[in-house]
């Protein structure tokens, strides 16, 4: 399950939309950061999770994390988040930057991509390398903007928000197997992430408290 990353809360979507209603075991690919927290600590440890190193994930972080998909069977899964990091405008700026500086092939491709940041292939390669057969699903999703920190999460601002939340699956045998054929489906695979955000926007606006654009108010009086 390859998910939308734009604050803490979306971490809690798959075991509202998956995990309870569908029954299914999933594992969290998640950053290091989070271990400060001791309940994290000791409870992400007691399950197959893996907490990964963002800077500078290793190899070994790479086969930890396949090795959650390893064993796995049509009741499990594992959860990670491909854009790395929680988006913003700065955080943009700096990865389309350091893309340039790179001579990246995908540089169109990532600045593109309005709403969302460019996906990162490892994490995703060796859940797919370890489990050839897997079937990846995508999570687009608006409304959970603004949850930086878990004092937000606690503040009550997420009672009564509106959220708008997309699935699609892509089944194995349309997953290519070469690294950059790989990286082109990612990229083609998270502009549709893009292009829902950023079509659902008034979702967002509105959950956080700011009107409806003129233009969508008057789709839906058309619609009425």
């Amino acid at each position: 399950l390859a998910l939308r990353h734009a604050s803490l809360a979306d971490s809690l979507l798959p075991a509202a939309l998956v995990t309870g209603p569908h029954g299914l075991r999933l594992a969290y690919v998640l950053k290091k950061e989070l271990l400060v927290d001791p309940c994290l600590d000791v409870v992400g440890h007691r399950i197959p999770n893996h907490f990964v190193d963002r800077a500078q994930p290793t190899e070994a972080d790479l086969e930890a994390i396949g090795a959650l998909l390893r064993d796995a069977d049509t009741e499990s899964g594992a959860i990670l988040f491909p854009e790395g990091t929680r988006f913003s405008s700065k955080k943009r700026a700096r990865v389309l930057r350091r893309l340039e500086e790179k001579g990246s092939p995908h540089l169109a491709a990532a600045r593109a991509l309005r709403h969302t940041l460019p996906p990162r292939l490892g994490g995703l390669a060796a859940l797919l390398d370890a489990n050839p057969r897997a079937d990846v699903v995508f999570c687009a999703h608006v409304g959970l903007e603004g949850f930086a920190t878990f004092a937000d999460l606690l503040s009550g601002e997420v009672v009564g928000r509106t959220l708008a939340v997309r699935f699609w699956r892509v089944p194995a045998r349309a997953i290519p197997e070469e690294r950059e054929a790989r990286l082109r489906w990612l990229y083609d695979q998270w502009a549709e992430v893009d292009r829902f955000v950023g079509a659902r926007g008034d979702v967002s606006r509105a959950s956080a408290g700011a009107p409806p654009s003129p233009s969508r108010r008057g789709a839906e009086r058309a619609a009425s």
